[in-house]
């Protein structure tokens, strides 16, 4: 405000007031289902060349390997190596 010869300053207090506040959560859950095939990007078909049991399988399926790793070895492989 302006003051002017003879005029009082009027001052003005603006004075907080109380507010009510509330935290708001969200309680749902949000739950989608899809249906579909899941398929390898890459894959290999693992045979061998001579017939017999699997004796030793130390990976599992889906487990990443290396080039040259055994991934398995059959029965019938080892008689065939010793000559029977």
């Amino acid at each position: 405000m302006l003051a002017g010869c003879g005029q009082k300053k009027e001052t003005t207090t603006t004075t907080a007031r109380p507010v009510k506040t509330t935290i708001v959560e969200s309680r749902s859950i949000i739950r989608k289902d899809f249906s579909g095939i899941v398929e390898a990007v890459d894959y290999v078909k693992l045979a061998f060349r001579v017939s017999g049991q699997i004796i030793n399988l130390p990976v599992i399926e889906g487990e990443k390997v290396k080039k040259k790793l055994l991934t398995s070895a059959a029965g019938q492989e080892i008689q065939y190596k010793n000559g029977i």
